[in-house]
């Protein structure tokens, strides 16, 4: 790999690591990758090409990790969602009740009496 190419794929790469998850970026990549050994001399050693090509594999497995993980968050949260509106609310889940009427209190008011400090 030419030291004008590394650079310029090394400098790119925190652009892309994000999304090399998504087959079409990663395929792009990879064919550059190909270009490269296709490209280097016979006396020159792999070394490099392979560790990019490890740099590369490692972004892609984070990145398809963590589209799991959200993918997963994103069920969990519509099924709580569809959970939460099944359930009814704690308003309408409780009856009012009734108070059970005392026996001979029925229609009759209540007199309030009122005490005075005064002396009569």
């Amino acid at each position: 790999m030419s030291h004008k190419l590394r650079s310029e794929l090394t400098l790119s790469l925190p652009f892309y690591q994000d999304k090399l998850h998504e087959e079409t970026v990663f395929r792009r990549f990879t064919e550059i990758l190909a270009k490269a050994r296709a490209n280097k001399g016979a006396g020159k050693p792999e070394t490099e090409l392979k560790e990019f090509e490890a740099i590369l594999t490692e972004h892609q497995a984070k990145g398809l990790e963590e589209q799991a993980l959200e993918a997963d968050v994103l069920k969990k949260t519509q099924a709580a969602k569809r959970r939460a509106a099944r359930r009814p609310k704690a308003a309408e889940q409780v009856e009012p009740r009734e108070r059970p009427k005392r026996a001979g209190t029925a229609g009759a008011s209540r007199r309030r009496v009122v005490e005075s400090d005064e002396d009569e």
